[in-house]
């Protein structure tokens, strides 16, 4: 994972963003990203509003990469007058963009192999997200889409790899943050892992809703509606909580719990025969709005080969 701080020299890195809020010019967020050679400048006037370019891209081809250093400064524009900026969320990370369409992009981190919107939404304008942070072992997604749910989902997807069964996946989901009672945001197996996903794939989701608990959710057919196997807690809200999918078979198994001492609440199960031997296993993040952003917060992620 990239990291440095403020005026240290860096590494050589594919894609590297630089992110701030300024809180003394009316909270306005700014974003200076470099993919390779190609520089370009963003900015926004919320947390969770979306990033518009502000400068074209600019390619230096001159520079060294082995002097690159990044950080935050002012200036006043005058040898006799002084200036004060107050910066606040100031990240510098290596992270990466899915492509609007649900073609795979390759992460940097060895925890994660790729990140794509799935489905239905206007990703063209609100793509998604994935920032993996190594030394917090915390995951960032943010993302729009239409719902994971019916015959056809859109939503976000961090790939964390292509397993078959048995297999038992783990997350601490920290945060929530979204404006619809349907935002959701979870853990996920997935049929088709060769295949560029469309939306309609067979699945196992088991999240945090905004409004409605803890759901364990199935689609069993390609191209039918999904069921819910049970919302635990329902029409209440857990602003945190563990969760667990266990897959035994074509039986899956869904586990929540708030604390980490506490022992595994047994939330339902069901059946789904994947038609592929190899699935897709991640998070996903859906806004239940396809002209929002919804962000999720997970630490503690765990997939392994047993059906613990």
């Amino acid at each position: 994972m990239y990291r440095t701080s403020v005026g240290s020299n860096t590494q050589k890195k594919d894609r590297i963003t630089l992110g701030s809020q300024v809180e003394n010019l009316g909270g306005l967020w700014m974003k200076l990203e470099k993919r390779i050679d190609t520089f370009t400048a963003y900015t926004k006037s919320s947390d969770m509003g979306p990033w518009v370019v502000k400068y074209q891209s600019v390619v230096l081809n001159n520079m060294d990469d082995n002097d690159l250093q990044a950080g935050i400064f002012v200036s006043s524009g005058s040898g006799s007058r002084m200036a004060d900026v107050v910066l606040t969320d100031y990240v510098n990370e290596a992270h990466f963009f899915p492509s609007a369409t649900p073609t795979a992009s390759p992460a940097p981190s060895m925890k994660g192999e790729e990140a794509f919107d799935v489905g239905t939404g206007n990703f063209d304008v609100y793509p998604g997200e994935t920032t993996y942070t190594n030394s917090l072992g915390r995951w960032r997604l943010q993302g729009s889409g239409k719902d994971i749910w019916n015959s056809r989902d859109g939503f976000h997807m961090a790939v964390l790899g292509r397993m078959s069964g048995p297999i038992t996946m783990t997350a601490f989901v920290e945060e929530l943050v979204g404006e619809d009672q349907w935002t959701k945001v979870g853990i996920m197996l997935r049929d088709h892992a060769d295949l560029v996903q469309d939306g309609r794939e067979k699945n196992v989701f088991v999240g945090l809703t905004q409004r409605h608990g803890v759901q364990m959710q199935f689609r069993n057919q390609t191209s039918s509606r999904s069921y819910e196997a049970r919302r635990a807690d329902r029409n209440s809200r857990w602003p945190y909580a563990w969760i667990k999918l266990v897959m035994d078979g074509n039986t899956f198994t869904g586990y929540r719990k708030q604390l980490a001492e506490e022992e595994w609440d047994y939330i339902a199960d069901c059946t789904v025969s994947f038609d592929s031997p190899t699935l897709l296993v991640g998070l996903a993040l859906s806004s239940h709005d396809t002209n929002a952003y919804a962000e999720g917060f997970y630490t503690d992620v765990s997939v392994s080969n047993s059906k613990a």
